[in-house]
C-alpha cells in the first residue's frame, strides 16, 4: 500500500477519567467471577488497545450515534463485545467510558458525552491526570515487586498522519464505494462528472476533502477488498502481504467459481485506483492495495498494517457470518444499507435517516429512493432478517429500520 504522509510533532498521552475505570473495573470483576483467566486476558487486551492510542489515536471510529446528530469529537473502539469511547484534545487522549455494546447504549453516551460536549473544560472534569490501574480482582495477580500501574500512559514521538486517512476510508466508504452496481454507474452525473475530469472526482465532507483518482469504485469493489482483509496474511514490513488464487477468494465470498474474469477486473481496478485526502490543511494519498504479483490465477497483495487494525474497529457484529451472504446480494444499494446496519450498530432508525447517512439524496432522484423504499417494505423484508435487519412498515410516510442488536454483536 502506497502511502505519503508527514510528520507531526505533537506528543500524545491517554488519560482515564474515574468512571471509565469504574467501568473496567466493575466488568473485570463481574467476568472474574466466572473465569480469573478470562478477566486477565480481557484485561490485557484493553491496556494494549489503549496503550496504542498513544501512536494512533485516530484509528478508531466516529461513534455513530453522536455522528448522526453532527457531534464528531468522540470516537471508540471495539474491544470483544464493548465499546471504549474516547475524545482526543489537543495532545491529549480522555477515555470517558468503557461499556458492553450489547445493551441500549444510546442513553449513556447522550448522558455522559452529549451533556458535556459544549463546556468541556479538561482542567476542571477531570480529578486527576492519572494512568489507569489494574482492577482490584485482579491485584494479586500481579507480581509482589510491581507498585506501577499496569497501563503506562505517556506520551509517545513521531505520530503521523496515516490514520487519519485510514480512518477517513472507512468512516467515508459509503462515499468510496459508490451503491451502484456496473450497469447503473454509466448513466449516473458522478460517471459523466468523473469522465469530463480525466477519471477522478472530489466530494467534500465535513473538514475534508477526498479525490478518487482512477477508477469509480462500488459495493462489488468493496465485496472483494473485504474479503482480501479476511484472507490468511503474512506480515511484511509495515503491511501485511495476502497470497491466494482466484478460486480461493471467490469461495471466500461465497461467489460460484471457475468465473474469473471479472475478479481480475476488479482487482486491477482497485490497484490503479489512489485515494487523496486533505484534513487540517495535511495532504496525503494511498492506495487501498497493491498488487505485487500476478501469474497463472495466483495473486499476491499487500496492503499497510494499520489498514487492517482500524478496519478491525468497524467491526462491531459477526461480520464474518455475514459477509458471503452480503457480496451475493444482486443490489449495491441495498449491500449499503446492509453493511451500514451491521457495522454502524444502529438500533432504530427512520429509513430516510439511513438514506441520509449513505448519502443517497446525492446518488438517487426521488423516485428512485420511492422505489427502493418500497423494495425494503415488500420482497425484500425476508432478504433483510437473515442479517438480523427488519422493517416496521406500521408508519406508511416513512418506514423504521431495525437491527437485532443481541442477534449481532459479537
Amino acid at each position: 500500500m502506497g502511502v505519503s504522509s508527514s510528520r507531526l510533532d505533537e506528543l500524545f498521552a491517554v488519560y482515564w477519567t474515574h468512571t471509565a475505570q469504574r467501568d473496567v473495573e466493575n466488568i473485570i470483576t463481574y467476568i472474574h467471577h466466572e473465569s480469573p483467566r478470562k478477566a486477565r486476558e480481557i484485561f490485557a487486551l484493553i491496556q494494549t488497545q489503549a496503550q496504542e492510542l498513544q501512536t494512533l489515536p485516530r484509528r478508531g471510529r466516529i461513534v455513530p450515534e453522536l455522528l448522526d446528530v453532527g457531534v464528531l469529537s468522540y470516537r471508540e473502539l471495539i474491544i470483544e463485545r464493548w465499546r471504549l469511547a474516547y475524545r482526543v484534545q489537543g495532545t491529549d487522549v480522555y477515555v470517558m467510558m468503557f461499556i458492553d455494546a450489547r445493551q441500549n447504549s444510546e442513553d449513556i453516551l447522550f448522558s455522559r458525552l452529549i451533556k458535556n460536549n459544549d463546556s468541556f473544560d479538561m482542567s476542571t472534569f477531570y480529578e486527576s491526570r492519572s494512568g489507569f490501574v489494574t482492577p482490584s480482582s485482579l491485584q494479586s495477580d500481579r507480581p509482589a515487586n510491581s507498585s506501577k500501574p499496569v497501563a503506562v500512559v505517556e506520551k509517545v514521538e513521531n505520530r503521523t498522519v496515516l490514520e487519519v486517512a485510514l480512518s477517513s476510508v472507512f468512516e467515508l466508504k459509503n462515499l468510496i464505494f459508490l451503491p451502484y452496481a456496473r450497469n447503473q454507474l454509466q448513466e449516473t452525473e458522478i460517471h459523466k462528472n468523473c469522465i469530463a475530469n480525466n477519471g477522478s472526482y472530489t466530494f467534500i465532507s465535513k473538514n475534508m476533502s477526498i479525490e478518487i483518482r482512477g477508477n469509480l469504485l462500488m459495493q462489488m469493489h468493496l465485496d472483494v477488498f473485504e474479503a482480501l482483509l479476511n484472507l490468511p496474511k503474512q506480515e511484511q514490513g509495515e503491511g501485511y502481504v495476502v497470497e491466494f488464487t482466484l478460486y480461493a477468494l471467490q469461495k471466500k465470498m461465497g461467489k460460484e467459481v471457475g468465473n474469473y474474469p471479472w475478479v481480475r477486473e476488479i482487482l486491477k481496478e482497485i490497484h490503479a485506483t489512489s485515494i487523496h485526502i486533505k484534513v487540517d490543511n495535511q495532504k496525503f494519498s494511498l492506495s487501498l492495495l497493491k498488487i505485487l504479483d500476478d501469474e497463472d490465477g495466483k495473486y499476491s497483495v499487500k496492503f499497510d498494517s494499520s489498514l487492517l487494525q482500524i478496519y478491525q474497529n468497524f467491526e462491531i457484529v459477526n461480520y464474518s457470518e455475514y459477509f458471503p451472504k452480503i457480496a451475493n446480494l444482486s443490489q449495491g444499494w441495498l449491500k449499503s444499507i446492509v453493511r451500514f446496519m451491521l457495522q454502524h450498530k444502529q438500533h432504530r432508525l427512520p429509513l430516510s435517516d439511513v438514506y441520509k447517512a449513505l448519502h443517497f439524496y446525492d446518488f438517487f432522484v426521488p423516485a428512485t429512493l420511492a422505489n427502493y423504499t418500497s423494495a425494503m417494505r415488500r420482497a425484500r423484508a425476508e432478504t433483510l432478517s437473515e442479517f438480523g435487519i427488519t422493517i416496521d412498515s406500521s408508519k406508511r410516510g416513512n418506514p423504521y429500520i431495525e437491527i437485532n442488536r443481541t442477534k449481532n454483536v459479537q
